[in-house]
């Protein structure tokens, strides 16, 4: 599953990628992701000739997002809820009743 294409097993390894993606502090870590990188080093699992970088696009006028480092590609809306373009059209449900004007 996953980008796992060697299948690659080792409860070490998964530990400690599990805990560098909880980590909180950037020290924390980086000493996880030192320790997998080890582990990987000792028993090459897979000849690792190729790691995309994607590239996202923002309209200029688009506020709010912030996309730091992805590891899934869902992760990429992880705040949207923050996404938000700065508008004059207000919603209706928003204008009180005794401001709406209907026209026939």
């Amino acid at each position: 599953p996953g980008l796992n294409l060697s299948l690659y097993a080792n409860v070490k390894a998964d530990k400690l990628l599990a805990e560098a993606r909880r980590a909180i502090d950037q020290k924390t870590r980086d000493e996880k992701t030192r320790e997998f990188i080890d582990i990987i080093n000792d028993e090459h699992p897979a000849a690792f000739l190729y790691a995309p970088e994607f590239i996202y696009v923002v309209p200029d006028d688009l506020t709010g997002v912030r996309i730091g480092s992805i590891t899934t590609p869902s992760e990429r809306f992880l705040n949207v809820y923050e996404w938000h373009r700065e508008t004059e059209r207000v919603w209706d449900i928003f204008i009180p009743k005794e401001q709406i004007v209907t026209i026939y």
